[in-house]
């Protein structure tokens, strides 16, 4: 069975990088978006297991692409964290009732995002 995918939707190349590179690391396959078009079109292409995604993005934020993906029959489904810096409790609330999973404030743990991650997808599949 091939391993997850997770979508990571940020703008900033060196985070986008660092994510991507971390979730490889560990074995997952990993797609990155850099606007919330983007993101758009690769989820109802690609079905992500998982999407990652800042709020602050041109265009279209984070919690508007989080709406359309859950108005859309094909992404409804897919889990999404929100990775932010917007801290604030309004900010929160708006991410959770837009349809994230969870909502984790930036700067934060490494390994709480990976825990979260585990929590919905599972591990990675081990190679033989």
């Amino acid at each position: 069975m091939p391993n997850k995918t997770i979508l990571v939707i940020e703008d900033m190349n060196s985070q986008r990088f660092i994510y991507k590179f971390n979730f490889k690391k560990m074995g997952f396959n990993v797609m990155g978006a850099e606007t919330g078009e983007i993101a758009l079109i690769l989820a109802e292409t690609h079905n992500p297991d998982l999407i990652i995604s800042d709020v602050m993005l041109p265009r279209i934020n984070g919690f508007e692409v989080c709406r359309q993906l859950k108005a859309n029959e094909k992404t409804k489904n897919i889990p999404i964290i929100f990775v932010t810096a917007k801290s604030q409790k309004e900010d929160i609330i708006e991410g959770i009732n837009a349809g994230g999973t969870h909502y984790i404030v930036k700067p934060f743990d490494f390994n709480e995002l990976i825990s979260k991650i585990y929590e919905i997808i599972g591990k990675p599949e081990e190679t033989v």
